[in-house]
């Protein structure tokens, strides 16, 4: 495994795509912060996880995805559909725990 998909995968840990549960060894890595056609950087910085159909929502489907300043990615539908985007929290269950014990 090369070494940029070594940090996505401990980073990342699986689909960065909202609700998805496809862990990273069954994702691909996706130029997050500009899409790879349009000039992309391969940078571990620039890149996430995204399973096969979540990568062609934005390869087709018309959605855009960007770097938050924390590393998450996140996801933007296109204008016309009806829903919401985000980031997937799925594969960061301590984050959960972590808001919980904050007072």
């Amino acid at each position: 495994m090369q070494a940029h998909n070594l940090n996505t995968l401990t980073r990342d840990r699986g689909c960065t795509a909202p609700g998805c549960t496809v862990p990273g060894y069954a994702s691909q890595v996706h130029h997050a912060a500009k899409d790879w056609s349009d000039g992309g950087a391969t940078n571990v910085d620039d890149l996430g996880f995204a399973c096969e159909p979540d990568n062609m929502l934005v390869e087709n489907g018309g959605w855009r995805t960007r770097k938050l300043r924390n590393g998450d990615t996140e996801w933007i539908p296109p204008p016309h559909l009806p829903l919401r985007g985000g980031v997937n929290t799925y594969h960061h269950p301590e984050r959960f725990l972590r808001d919980r014990e904050e007072p």
